[in-house]
């Protein structure tokens, strides 16, 4: 079908409910859609409430629910059915979460963050369940279910056997998943990070709070830093940084 369109700004992540007939996808717009799987159209208007764009999404085991994650550091639970927020947002991660998912019986919720955390909550209280994970020495990766994104602003579908001919093989674009852009990340170690945590470069602090991003057209208030990309090597193409003779 035709690519689902109606979000505003790029799509972070999407999955499908339990039973296969609903897509969730979650967007920097700082909203949350619910499509309709077979015809591609949206089921109700966009979920709102995150006050910064959503980083992660998922249904609950049995479908009834809706667990997004956000920069603005906080969790919430959505009626999949209404549209409505179930409660008042889960509060505990101190920067901004990259991931969430429900446990297989649906009475647990389970978060990462970029505080290097994961925190564990009641998905019918809210409540963080006990003290927060520790043991990661750098940032929380996402908790991968099954999610797609795009840096555009639509949700594609596709015939899941004409991707991946092996279902426990995620593949992905290294050219494309290290590009620096205005999804990228600065963590409070200096390193910029792309949409799957990958190193992309180290920041000296100094030059941090002015560094332009690709979709900027002028910094104001601070001393400005504008990154010239132009011979920068990557992905497939790393062999080219060095010279040959």
């Amino acid at each position: 079908m035709q690519p689902l369109q109606g979000h505003t700004s790029g799509i972070t992540s999407v999955a499908f409910s339990p039973d296969g007939k609903q897509i969730v996808s979650g967007s920097r717009d700082q909203t949350i859609r619910i499509w309709n799987a077979a015809t591609g159209e949206s089921i109700m208007q966009p979920l709102q409430g995150h006050t910064s764009g959503i980083t992660s999404v998922a249904f609950s085991p049995d479908g009834k629910q809706i667990v997004s994650g956000s920069w603005d550091r906080t969790i919430r639970i959505w009626n999949a059915a209404t549209g409505e927020s179930i409660m008042q947002p889960l509060q505990g991660h101190t920067d901004m979460i990259t991931s969430v998912a429900f446990s297989p019986d649906g009475k647990q919720i389970v978060s990462g963050s970029y505080n290097k955390t994961i925190r564990i909550w009641d998905a019918a209280t809210g409540e963080s369940i006990m003290q927060p994970l520790h043991g990661h020495t750098d940032l929380t990766p996402p908790i991968f279910q099954h999610t797609s994104c795009s840096s555009q602003d639509r949700v594609l579908m596709t015939d899941v056997e004409d991707l991946f001919k092996c279902p426990s093989v995620n593949i992905i674009d290294v050219n494309k998943a290290c590009e620096f852009s205005d999804f990228s990340v600065l963590g409070e170690d200096g390193w910029m990070r792309g949409p799957t945590g990958e190193l992309l470069f180290w920041v000296p602090d100094h030059l941090r709070r002015g560094l332009w991003r690709p979709g900027n057209s002028v910094v104001i208030g601070v001393p400005s830093t504008k990154l010239d990309t132009t011979s920068f090597v990557h992905g497939t193409s790393w062999w080219q940084c060095k010279n040959t003779v």
